[in-house]
């Protein structure tokens, strides 16, 4: 009865896969699996470089064992096609997001980190309109922000907005990679 019901189980992601493989209709959720794979596997598993001759990278403040780490799904631009952001709350009073993963059903490239930031340089979503603040760092200091919205439809398509005292990093409930 186990053998049968693993082989269903089975079939049934191959024949979840077959659009995949074709590249006909192919899911954003199907896209997702492969980079959220990745960023398990390099921030909780010893190993090889992860980072080395790989698309996404891992911020070193995804594997402080002191911060939550996690993933947000969520549709940034409206599209209906929701985005994959990394990041993780570290106790201040806002969320920082380290990658930007999006997926162009138009394009046969699957997923792909749209945009990064690490090490003084990190991504804030702020609240409803899905305003993102891009924010870099010297020591304790903000040294410049750049407030935009993801318009979506082609690579890397912002428009940047007037969101200084307008638009606040809020903090978001991130699902773990051990889920």
């Amino acid at each position: 009865m186990r053998k049968t019901i693993t082989t269903i189980l089975t079939l049934s992601f191959l024949i979840a896969m077959i659009p995949c493989v074709t590249g006909c209709n192919r899911s954003p959720v199907i896209w997702y699996v492969e980079p959220l794979t990745f960023y398990k596997n390099a921030i909780y598993k010893d190993g090889p470089d992860y980072n080395k001759d790989h698309q996404y990278s891992v911020a070193p403040e995804l594997k402080d064992p002191n911060n939550e780490v996690g993933y947000l799904i969520k549709d940034l631009d409206g599209d209906g096609i929701e985005e994959l952001l990394i990041g993780f709350n570290d106790g201040s009073n806002y969320t920082k997001f380290t990658d930007v993963i999006v997926f162009y059903p138009d394009l046969d490239i699957g997923a792909f980190k749209l945009l990064g930031g690490t090490g003084g340089s990190y991504i804030y979503l702020c609240g409803a309109d899905n305003v993102i603040c891009m924010e870099n760092t010297f020591g304790v200091t903000a040294a410049s922000k750049t407030f935009m919205q993801y318009q979506g439809g082609t690579i890397g398509n912002f428009t940047e907005i007037d969101g200084e005292g307008k638009y606040l990093p809020t903090t978001w409930e991130l699902t773990s990679f051990n889920n």
